[in-house]
């Protein structure tokens, strides 16, 4: 895999008919022993694994977290369109894309220079939960490059 992209998706369902509280943990999800960033993909949320030990899920209710390895280098924590692939080339990521239309990008840290198919590109970069989200509209398929 990538080390850019979430080493693991876990989902938590509470089927019954009332809240839940639920945890999470690296042995839990038989992780390497590290640290890692776990991001509710539903709200957008990214915190620390090691926070979360009181998950309340309401009944017939559930979570979805993309997990990712904190291990110094941006990462990708959450996308809205597929990602064909992911290179990393010194301080910048290289993220394939194959469909055009809206973007929604969940990342680790916020870029200083951003370039699709080699072109400067000024999508919109917000502050986030404990993350920074891109945005905008994608003309076409191809390379976006993020150089952090």
């Amino acid at each position: 895999g990538c080390p850019s992209l979430p080493v693991c998706t876990v989902a938590i369902f509470n089927l019954g008919d009332s809240p839940s509280r639920y945890n999470l943990s690296v042995e839990k999800l038989s992780l390497p022993k590290a640290q890692y960033l776990a991001t509710e993909v539903w709200s957008g949320e990214t915190s620390l694994l090691a926070e979360l030990t009181d998950i309340n899920i309401p009944g017939r209710d559930c979570c979805l977290f993309s997990i990712n390895l904190i291990d110094g280098i941006p990462q990708i924590l959450d996308a809205n369109i597929k990602i064909s692939s992911v290179q990393r080339i010194n301080s910048t990521l290289h993220i394939e894309l194959v469909h055009k239309g809206d973007l929604e990008l969940v990342i680790s840290q916020r870029p200083d220079r951003v370039r699709y198919n080699q072109s400067q590109w000024e999508p919109h970069i917000q502050k986030g939960k404990n993350n920074w989200v891109l945005s905008g509209t994608l003309p076409s398929p191809g390379i976006l490059e993020l150089d952090f």
